[in-house]
């Protein structure tokens, strides 16, 4: 696995739950439960009717890269 990764999370889009995570030990001491708030945050935001695919700089978690369909939400987290 890459170096930079931190974190990877799957959510359902139609009821808005997380159903698996994947922490790594490039978590820097992230708590879990921070980055998964972050995808909670993703997912009621809004944005993904606008766009379907995003990265948005986190001042807490690095890059967060998502890509979305009408079904799933698929979250990834990356240092740098």
């Amino acid at each position: 696995m890459a170096d930079n990764v931190r974190f990877l999370a799957v959510a359902r889009v139609p009821d808005k739950t997380v159903v698996g995570t994947f922490v790594t030990n490039e978590s820097r001491g992230l708590p879990q439960a921070l980055m998964e708030e972050k995808v909670r945050v993703v997912l009621s935001s809004g944005r993904m009717s606008q766009h379907s695919r995003l990265t948005i700089t986190d001042k807490d978690c690095g890059s967060i890269h998502y890509d979305s369909d009408a079904a799933c939400l698929y979250v990834g987290m990356f240092t740098g």
